[in-house]
């Protein structure tokens, strides 16, 4: 499935949301140039939502890890088998299993952290004021 229809069978399911509200229709009139704004608003404003794709590709981490672990003489891997097994029989395995989701999480924590918040809330506690003329969003 392709990024596009991802994101149109997420928007067909976020609408479906107590509250929903799509930023771009609220501020329709209001320009955004060089403003970063929420997509959504949920649950009566009480949620903002900021909808990211991320385009860094995990997949092969977990086998380039293996490899370079097997490279440097400390795994003998043959055949298909879990990570838990592999880990389970070395005597550093829980923090080689913990470097190793660190490796996979690296691409995505860049991603994440790209991204910002874009808005603060604003009025009184439990409840958001916000209006379609303010372009904070």
């Amino acid at each position: 499935m392709g990024l596009r229809k991802r994101f149109e069978c997420f928007e067909s399911f976020i609408k479906t949301m107590r509250g929903f509200e799509g930023v771009d229709k609220l501020l329709r009139d209001v320009p955004s140039e060089g403003k970063h704004r929420a997509d959504y608003l949920l649950w009566d404003r009480e949620i903002i939502l900021e909808q990211k794709a991320l385009v860094v590709d995990v997949a092969d981490t977990p086998q380039k890890f293996v490899d370079r672990q097997m490279k440097e003489g400390r795994l003998i891997v043959y055949g298909r088998t879990s990570t838990r097994a592999i880990f389970d029989k070395l005597p550093d395995g829980r923090e080689l299993e913990r470097r190793m989701f660190l490796s996979m999480t690296k691409g995505v924590e860049g991603s994440v952290a790209a991204s910002h918040m874009p808005t603060s809330r604003r009025g009184t506690p439990g409840r958001s004021s916000l209006s379609p003329t303010q372009s904070g969003l």
